[in-house]
């Protein structure tokens, strides 16, 4: 079981670099992630349709709905709000990718993440250990 980040996810659904591990993840592992990325993505989805042109809104419809493939669990995000704070504190970094962190610590696992500015401040901060970079 690894918890995912918006970072990760997105690779399933856009061609980059580590779309093809992203994917091999979702088919070997049991995938965890807060709420939240329900909305991260949604954000994202709506780029790629209003701002990048590369998308229709159908397109962006049908991806919204597929993130159920591939997260066998949803956390709400509200049950993490106190740790995800005290966590953004710490390492002094945006409270929103510290929600994947808190979930991460909360089941004693790992956060797949390509946030590089999350890996560097998780490493610097002595984090390290829960971050599965890519």
């Amino acid at each position: 079981m690894i918890v995912v980040d918006t970072s990760v996810a997105m690779k399933w659904f856009v061609e980059e670099e580590g779309s093809d591990a992203a994917v091999s993840l979702a088919a070997q592992e049991t995938l965890i992630a807060p709420s939240l990325l329900r909305i991260e993505a949604g954000n994202v989805f709506f780029k790629l349709v209003v701002l990048r042109k590369l998308w229709v809104v159908e397109a962006a419809l049908a991806a919204q709905a597929e993130l159920d493939t591939f997260i066998t669990e949803w956390v709400n995000a509200e049950s993490l709000s106190a740790d995800a704070l005290a966590i953004a504190c710490e390492i002094e970094h945006p409270v929103y990718d510290c929600y994947y962190l808190a979930l991460a610590r909360s089941r004693g696992i790992k956060l797949a993440t390509a946030d590089k500015r999350l890996i560097g401040q998780c490493r610097s901060k002595g984090w390290g250990a829960m971050i599965d970079a890519w």
